[in-house]
């Protein structure tokens, strides 16, 4: 899943930042990518605590958990927020 959005994400930082002449689309650009790397290290953060959590990537595994502790809660979280934030649910915009 976080290879599949980083190689959707590549497109569109290329896309975003196409017509060169114009400064409003590189500084577009540039704040984009930002937030794509922000929304990643956020994803891989939560991904590292769930998987510390559970300690499989199995996601039947991750799933059938009966007892969520803490960081699992967290992990879980955090993944979500990257998600909403890589997706642009969220208005960074001015």
């Amino acid at each position: 899943m976080y290879l599949f959005l980083e190689l959707q994400a590549l497109g569109l930082y290329i896309l975003v930042t196409l017509p060169a002449s114009s400064t409003w689309s590189t500084e577009a650009g540039i704040k984009y990518i930002m937030t794509g790397a922000l929304a990643s290290a956020i994803f891989l953060i939560g991904a590292l605590c769930i998987y510390g959590t559970v300690g499989q990537t199995n996601l039947e595994a991750i799933l059938i958990i009966t007892e969520t502790t803490t960081l699992y809660t967290v992990g879980f979280s955090l993944l979500m927020i990257a998600l909403i934030i890589k997706l642009g649910l969220t208005p960074f915009h001015s």
